[in-house]
C-alpha cells in the first residue's frame, strides 16, 4: 500500500481536475459569473508578488524543480529507494501543480468568448466583407508605417523595457469602456532562454501560477508591442488565443504610441490577408499591390525573420502547443490564433464600414398606442455614429 500512496494522490488530484471541468460545463452560467474576476484577481496578486524578480520567476522554479528531480534520482539510486514508489510521488507533485493551474487559470478556457463581454455581435461575413476589412487594415498599416522612426529603412523601435512600460497604458484606456481590461499594470517580463524559444517559434508565454506575462525580447521588433498586449490579455483571464489576439489589437489601437498602433494594424492586416488568400487568392494578390513601400518591406523582413527559425524544433513545439490547446478545450488548436479574423472583420463592419446600414429601433408607447417612440441609438447605431 505504501508504494501506491503517490499514485493515489496523483489520481485524486487528477480526478479533481476532471471534476472542475465537468462543473464548468454543467454550471457554466453560475461559474463564469464570478470565476474570471476571481482568476484575474489572483493573477494580479501573483503578478505583483513576482514583479520584484528581474527575470521570469517561473523559469527559476522550473530549474529548481529539475535540480530537485536530479538530486532525488541520485538519492534514490544511492539508497536503493523503490523506483515505483519514487515515480508515484513525482506524478503526485505534477498532479498538484496541474490542479492549481486549472483552478487558478485553466478553467478560463471553457468560459464565454470575449465578444460576449464586449457585447459585440460576431456574424458570418462574405468574401467581399473580408476583402473590404483587409483593405481597411492595410490602409491603416500603410499610414502608420510612414510614421515609424527608421534606420537604414528598417523600423527603429524603442527598447524592450520602454515598450513594456508603455503597454499597460493602453489597457487603462480600454478599462474606461470595458471593465474586463482592468487589473494590474505590472509590465511584461523578458523571456529567458531566447534562442531556444525562437527555434520553437514561441514569442511569449503567460504563467497563471506566477501571474507573469513574458515576451521574447528577440522577437521581430514590429510585432513586440502586439505580443506584449497579447500576453497581458492572457493575464487578464482572456485565454482563448483568438480573443487574446483581438484584445491585443484593441489595446494597440487605443495606445497613444504610434509603434503600438502600427504593431496592431500590422498584425491585423497579416491575419486578414492570410484569411483572404485562403478564400480568394486572386483578390489577396490584387490587394497586396496596394501595400506601401515601408509596409511591404516590413512584411518581407518579418517573413525572413520567421523562416530562419523554421525546422524540426519548431514543428515539435507547434505540435505540442496544438495538443495543449486541444486538451484545454480549444478544438482548433493552433489554428485558433487565426480565428481572430472573425472578430476583426466584424469590428470593422460595426465601427468603420461606410456602407453599413444604421437601424434606429422604435418602442411601443402605451400612452400613445397609435404612435411609435424612437429610442436612443442602439449599441450598433452608436458605433456607426461614432465612426462617422
Amino acid at each position: 500500500m505504501r508504494n501506491l500512496r503517490g499514485y493515489l494522490t496523483a489520481g485524486i488530484f487528477g480526478g479533481l481536475i476532471l471534476l472542475l471541468v465537468k462543473l464548468a460545463d454543467r454550471f457554466s452560467d453560475l461559474l463564469y459569473s464570478f470565476y474570471p474576476f476571481m482568476s484575474r484577481t489572483i493573477m494580479d496578486f501573483l503578478a505583483e508578488l513576482t514583479a520584484p524578480f528581474s527575470g521570469c520567476f517561473w523559469q527559476t522554479l522550473v530549474l529548481l524543480f529539475l535540480a530537485l528531480l536530479a538530486v532525488s534520482v541520485g538519492v534514490m539510486i544511492y539508497t536503493k529507494y523503490n523506483f515505483f514508489r519514487w515515480l508515484g510521488w513525482v506524478l503526485a507533485a505534477v498532479s498538484v501543480v496541474a490542479f492549481l493551474f486549472m483552478a487558478i487559470f485553466g478553467l478560463n478556457y471553457y468560459g464565454n468568448p470575449l465578444s460576449e463581454s464586449l457585447r459585440m455581435k460576431v456574424e458570418p461575413y462574405s468574401t467581399e466583407d473580408l476583402r473590404e476589412a483587409t483593405e481597411y487594415y492595410q490602409n491603416m498599416a500603410n499610414q502608420l508605417s510612414s510614421q515609424i522612426p527608421r534606420k537604414d529603412g528598417q523600423p527603429a523601435y524603442a527598447d524592450f523595457d520602454t515598450l513594456a512600460s508603455q503597454a499597460p497604458k493602453a489597457f487603462k484606456t480600454l478599462t474606461h469602456q470595458y471593465s474586463i481590461f482592468g487589473g494590474t499594470t505590472v509590465p511584461v517580463k523578458p523571456l529567458g532562454w531566447t534562442d531556444l524559444y525562437l527555434k520553437m517559434g514561441i514569442s511569449g508565454v503567460t504563467i497563471g501560477l506566477t501571474g507573469e506575462a513574458c515576451v521574447n525580447p528577440e522577437a521581430y521588433p514590429v510585432t513586440l508591442p502586439f505580443t506584449m498586449c497579447h500576453e497581458m490579455s492572457h493575464r487578464k483571464a482572456i485565454v482563448q488565443e483568438n480573443d487574446a489576439n483581438f484584445a491585443a489589437f484593441l489595446a494597440c489601437d487605443a495606445s497613444e504610441y504610434v509603434q503600438f498602433r502600427y504593431s496592431g494594424y500590422f498584425m491585423a492586416y497579416i491575419y486578414c490577408s492570410n484569411a483572404l488568400r485562403a478564400r480568394d487568392p486572386a483578390a489577396a494578390s490584387l490587394l497586396a499591390e496596394g501595400e506601401s513601400t515601408y509596409l511591404k518591406q516590413d512584411l518581407a523582413s518579418y517573413s525572413a525573420f520567421l523562416k530562419q527559425y523554421e525546422g524540426k524544433t519548431q514543428d515539435k513545439a507547434t505540435a505540442a502547443n496544438d495538443t495543449y490547446l486541444k486538451a484545454v478545450g480549444q478544438e482548433k488548436g493552433v489554428e485558433s490564433y487565426g480565428d481572430v479574423t472573425d472578430l476583426l472583420v466584424n469590428w470593422y463592419q460595426q465601427n468603420w464600414d461606410p456602407d453599413r446600414e444604421v437601424v434606429v429601433e422604435s418602442l411601443f408607447d402605451p400612452y400613445h398606442p397609435d404612435e411609435f417612440q424612437t429610442t436612443e441609438p442602439t449599441e450598433d447605431t452608436a458605433a456607426a455614429e461614432d465612426a462617422a
